[in-house]
């Protein structure tokens, strides 16, 4: 019975997403639609309806399960990212010089062994 039970859960839920699904292609088809109807208007305008557009549809496709995970992975990535040790800027002023510098050392040394190859070739080869 149990099986029996687990399966009508998935049922329940996969024809609800085929559903939500359809919903969020008609809503983005009619979204298009009007993207299309509202050619000559202004461009803000246009952006403005692209961003709400853009919401709704996300805000509609979190009721499927592929939206719900997504959502949840979103919201704990936000906490993690919440909870790491961000450098000040008296490191990050250090860090990019160390930078600059190993990369200026590394350009050095490589002209000079490119140098000094292109030099010992040419007298072997003349």
């Amino acid at each position: 019975m149990a099986v029996s039970m687990v399966a009508k859960k998935n049922d329940y839920s996969s024809a609800r997403d085929v559903l939500v699904w359809v919903a969020v292609i008609v809503l983005g088809c009619a979204g298009a639609a009007l993207l299309y109807y509202f050619e000559e208007k202004l461009s803000i305008f246009r952006l403005l309806l692209t961003v709400i557009g853009f919401c709704l549809l996300s805000f509609v496709a979190t009721y499927t399960t592929q939206g719900a995970e997504l959502s949840r992975f979103v919201q704990t990535s936000w906490r993690e990212m919440q909870l790491v040790v961000w450098p000040n800027q008296t490191e990050v002023t250090s860090l990019s010089l160390v930078i600059v510098a190993s990369v200026v050392v590394v350009s050095i040394v490589l002209w000079f062994i490119d140098s000094t190859l292109t030099k010992v070739f040419s007298l072997f080869l003349g």
